[in-house]
């Protein structure tokens, strides 16, 4: 098999298309990488480019016409359609060259998943794995031989639904199979829209399409759905409150079940505070999948919810926040469940600060930090940080400063992580939500 060339359409997708492009060179390791602009103005050609990317300017807008060219101008034998908001989460290499290695193989799309978790959207996901032409779309990526391509005459020149026509085309020649590597979606549709509603949209849409309804008249009516929502989130980290699994270090001084007791209660009131934020997105990322139905049982269903991924905490705050910033939000707070000094007050004033700083941290005494806002995505805020260390909030401040942020600091507040903690705080008469 020759060269892998994978072909991204781009409008104004800065903040998706370095971790698309990011996980290309992860997991499909020397495929060359195409993307075609339709017109961005947000940065995104430039950003193509510092990724190493080739960057076409297509002739025509729109996602049919930039695939097609893009098609046209890339040099591989097998083209992987991908969109700006997808990346691949897993090795590829291999399972593709294994898939077209046989002659008879021609197109296939990859596993799909979306970045938030919701059983609507489990179901959706389920259902693609069925190949029908009410299961299969472009955003579960699309891998196909150069010569196949040809004989379908590509996409067509269309923006909305040429992925579903594309793909019927080859059905209408082929079984559609998939490939075992995972491609995993941005949910910001879901998150913009409502999910139900979204979900439902869509499903109209599909059969109204295969009905034979106008595609441009389906793309007027997705335009109106379209609605304003908050571009402010607070991202929440926690785990489900089991004796054994939560606060060890607090455990060691006074057992695992009086400390899931405290956990439970600083959490559920760290919950109970987010919720009350008026005009943002609550986030929930719990430490585990198997846990997220016991979690929205426990804190409720105002939060969105996925699952941290990552090998240390710095890794898994910089892809929750990837994920946020990728739905559309302009400020991101991240806290933890440790903090019982929290209150609604200080997240009103951390977002404040991010009108003026472009971060903000919440000292703890402990020499970390209890809350991180930021109004501007950059890893380097989460690289080379000693975690659970007295020296997380100077090198995070440190790590501001190598990226030329301005940062405001929030007061001092006592994380509960030993027993000591726990002993101090009651015996400073503190509260929940008091700032000591």
């Amino acid at each position: 098999m020759g060269m892998i060339s994978v072909i991204i359409p781009v409008l104004n997708e800065v903040s998706t298309l370095p971790f698309c492009i990011r996980s290309i060179r992860a997991y499909l390791a020397g495929s060359e990488i195409v993307v075609v602009d339709g017109g961005s103005t947000d940065g995104s050609v430039d950003c193509a480019r510092d990724a190493g990317a080739r960057v076409l300017k297509s002739p025509e807008r729109g996602r049919g016409p930039q695939l097609n060219y893009g098609a046209r101008e890339a040099r591989g034998e097998v083209l992987v359609f991908l969109h700006a908001d997808t990346v691949i989460a897993g090795p590829a290499t291999a399972a593709l060259c294994g898939f077209f290695s046989d002659s008879r193989h021609q197109i296939a799309t990859f596993r799909f998943q979306l970045d938030i978790a919701h059983w609507i959207l489990s179901w959706y996901c389920f259902c693609s794995r069925f190949d029908s032409v009410l299961t299969r779309f472009g955003d579960q990526g699309i891998a196909v031989r150069r010569s196949f391509f040809a004989v379908l005459e590509g996409f067509p020149p269309r923006a909305y639904f040429e992925d579903v026509e594309f793909l019927r085309k080859a059905r209408n020649c082929i079984r559609i199979p998939q490939i075992s590597v995972q491609v995993v979606t941005s949910a910001r549709r879901f998150v913009k829209n409502g999910i139900a509603r979204q979900y439902f949209f869509d499903a109209l849409s599909m059969f109204r399409y295969v009905a034979g309804r106008n595609p441009e008249e389906l793309s007027r009516r997705y335009q109106s759905l379209q609605r304003r929502s908050p571009d402010r989130a607070v991202i929440v980290f926690a785990r489900r409150p089991v004796p054994g699994k939560v606060k060890t270090r607090l455990a060691a001084g006074i057992g695992v079940r009086s400390a899931a007791e405290i956990y439970r209660r600083i959490a559920e009131y760290v919950c109970a505070q987010v919720r009350t934020v008026g005009n943002t997105r609550r986030y929930l990322f719990s430490a585990s999948r198997e846990d997220l139905g016991a979690m929205r049982r426990w804190v409720g269903n105002k939060f969105f919810f996925a699952v941290q991924s990552g090998n240390d905490l710095g890794e898994r705050m910089e892809d929750a926040a990837r994920i946020v910033f990728a739905h559309g939000v302009k400020k991101v707070l991240i806290v933890g469940t440790d903090t019982p000094g929290l209150s609604v007050s200080l997240f009103q004033d951390a977002f404040r600060l991010l009108e003026e700083f472009d971060t903000v941290l919440g000292p703890s005494e402990d020499g970390g930090y209890y809350l991180l806002g930021m109004k501007t995505f950059s890893p380097q805020l989460f690289a080379r940080i000693n975690w659970s260390t007295s020296e997380v909030l100077a090198q995070t401040l440190r790590q501001a400063r190598a990226c030329g942020f301005s940062t405001a600091m929030l007061p001092r507040l006592r994380d509960i992580d030993r027993k000591e903690d726990w002993v101090q705080w009651q015996k400073d008469g503190c509260r929940f939500g008091c700032c000591a």
